[in-house]
């Protein structure tokens, strides 16, 4: 009997069966809106409010050569686009020649010149060719697609060398203060350990302690001398690197050329460069005074 009623109830229910409306939430309850100028949406440099540290990133982003390389490709790749756009366009060309011919034989029999520069021997050709690309219009458009990804991979190239170049100026100036106030503390460091040194000689000389402690104390301090000469090598280190990210050494080049001189005799032997690949030296006397 339980199993007919279930039987019945499970038919009554099942044909009018309808899914229940449910009401959902528009947002997470705890979420939140989105801030526009939250900090994370900020450049680093911003947040310190340092008028030095932002004349020190525009420093880097104005002479990092990496910068420039990837500003030109950009340049490249937006002309590159504007080429493959004009082959859409139809081409006009004017074809033509002239000359003269003859057939006629001097009186020996042999060739020679006859009447070859007779007006009647004169021909002459003028022609137009016009392309219409139309037939091509997909690999053109195709092209034209190529291009223009290729345009934005060098925007971003572009944006990702923008925030390396602001890394390492920021990695270097870390590198640089962080070195110099360890080198300080090594420095207290070292003092402390000669101090000990000098302790425990005084110690072994009265007979108070064995010299192994004087040799423990004498093996602290060359770890600690070594130590400390590590944190200065960091500290010139992370000013090279800072002075590096913000594009300094080229000017130590002076008046010198970019290209060695064996270098630029070989390319002077191959093609006449002019005046690109030199500039004009200053006298000997000026570089006296």
């Amino acid at each position: 009997m339980s199993w007919v009623c279930l039987l019945l109830a499970g038919c009554a229910v099942g044909p009018d069966y309808k899914r229940p409306e449910m009401v959902t939430p528009a947002t997470w309850r705890d979420a939140k809106p989105v801030v526009e100028d939250s900090l994370a949406n900020v450049p680093w440099w911003e947040l310190f409010k340092d008028e030095q540290l932002r004349t020190l990133i525009t420093v880097a982003l104005t002479q990092n050569r990496d910068l420039k390389i990837a500003v030109e490709r950009i340049e490249e790749a937006r002309a590159n686009v504007g080429i493959a756009k004009a082959d859409f366009y139809p081409s006009v060309s004017i074809l033509g020649s002239t000359g003269f011919s003859t057939t006629n034989a001097d009186r020996a029999g042999g060739p020679g010149l006859g009447d070859l520069f007779k007006s009647d021997s004169f021909f002459g050709f003028l022609g137009l060719q016009v392309n219409l690309p139309f037939l091509n219009y997909d690999r053109i458009t195709n092209n034209v697609r190529v291009q223009d990804a290729r345009y934005e991979q060098a925007a971003a190239s572009y944006q990702e060398t923008v925030l390396r170049a602001a890394a390492e100026v920021e990695s270097g100036l870390s590198s640089f203060l962080h070195s110099r106030e360890q080198a300080t503390y090594y420095a207290e460091s070292v003092a402390a350990a000669e101090r000990a040194v000098e302790l425990s000689l005084i110690q072994y000389r009265n007979g108070a302690v064995d010299f192994i402690r004087v040799n423990d104390a004498q093996t602290v301090l060359v770890t600690s001398q070594e130590t400390l000469v590590s944190a200065r090598a960091n500290v010139a280190f992370g000013a090279i690197e800072t002075y590096r990210a913000l594009g300094g050494g080229w000017e130590i080049r002076g008046d010198g050329e970019f290209v060695d001189k064996a270098t630029l005799d070989r390319m002077r032997a191959r093609t006449d460069w002019g005046d690109v690949l030199s500039q004009p030296q200053q006298p000997e006397s000026e570089h006296q005074q």
